[in-house]
């Protein structure tokens, strides 16, 4: 198990005091850095204690600090002369050194193994990346392809497009004119349609005058019907009962001009001559005609 030389903490703005746990030889062999730029002693830190780091500014929040050991190296903490007495204690700072140094190489030995694990992972998803860019990029040839034809596609169909359009236009342009004919037809229509309506109340006015005219025919023609159904049923009474010729005069009486009544079939009667009623004054010359087979008397004004 590697042996710990380093502290590591995340700035927060506002703490200046950071311990560490590691030890060292000398302050000087005793690192500190923010986000890997390494801090100047004394202008920028110092140490609190034996075991603290003081910032003179409190690092930025979210930064990166380290505090590491880097025992130097280049030169043996004793060295060792013939002749010379040799102490236990030099010779156990020359141990500690080159157990301090081989401690760093162990750990800066993991570190960049660690480092360079990371970087072969991150090469061999780069490469994954790069094949996966490759085939994206054969993908993306393909589909560019694909998007040439189908704007040619898209051309010739904007083409056709715009043909349709246009005799669309067209179909529109003569839609317009037939909609102005129909228009005027319409026009046309509505004028007969009134000029229909006002001869359809001119001939319903005349079909109700005539239909009144009728009515006043129908009850005149039933008046003269029924005057002469009292004059036949008098005049058979007279046939039939020898009433007087006076009767029928007074049937007609009051009437002026040529009068023709409807007799019947007479034949019973012997003669048929020109008389006068009885009672009338012959000056006058009124006569009555027996006409043909004494079917009707004539008789004259009255």
């Amino acid at each position: 198990m590697a042996t710990k030389t380093e502290n590591d903490y995340v700035g927060n703005g506002s703490t200046k005091l950071y311990s560490f746990t590691f030890p060292y030889i000398e302050i000087g062999d005793v690192y500190v850095s923010i986000d890997g730029v390494d801090q100047a002693l004394t202008t920028e830190y110092s140490f609190a204690n034996a075991t603290t780091i003081s910032f003179v500014t409190a690092p930025p929040s979210g930064s990166a600090i380290r505090i590491y050991r880097r025992t130097k190296s280049d030169d043996l903490s004793n060295v060792f002369y013939p002749g010379s007495a040799i102490r236990a204690q030099d010779l156990n700072d020359n141990f500690v050194q080159n157990l301090y140094v081989t401690q760093e190489s162990v750990n800066e030995a993991a570190d960049a193994s660690a480092a360079a694990e990371v970087a072969q992972a991150a090469a061999q998803q780069a490469a994954i990346d790069a094949q996966q860019a490759a085939d994206d990029a054969t993908q993306a040839a393909q589909d560019a392809a694909q998007a040439a034809q189908d704007s040619a596609s898209a051309s010739v169909d904007a083409t056709n497009a715009l043909i349709a359009a246009n005799a669309a236009q067209d179909a529109a342009n003569l839609a317009k004119l037939d909609a102005a004919a129909a228009k005027a037809d319409a026009s046309t229509a509505v004028n007969s349609a009134t000029s229909a309506e006002s001869n359809a109340s001119l001939a319903q006015a005349a079909a109700t005058s005539a239909q009144e005219s009728a009515t006043k025919a129908l009850i005149a023609s039933q008046d003269a019907l029924a005057s002469a159904e009292a004059a036949l049923i008098l005049i058979e009474n007279f046939i039939g009962s020898g009433v007087a010729y006076d009767i029928l005069y007074q049937v007609a009486a009051g009437s002026a001009g040529s009068k023709s009544i409807d007799l019947g079939d007479l034949s019973s009667i012997s003669t048929c001559s020109n008389t006068h009623f009885p009672g009338e004054d012959v000056v006058t010359s009124q006569t009555y005609n027996m006409g043909l087979g004494c079917s009707s008397i004539d008789y004259g004004s009255v």
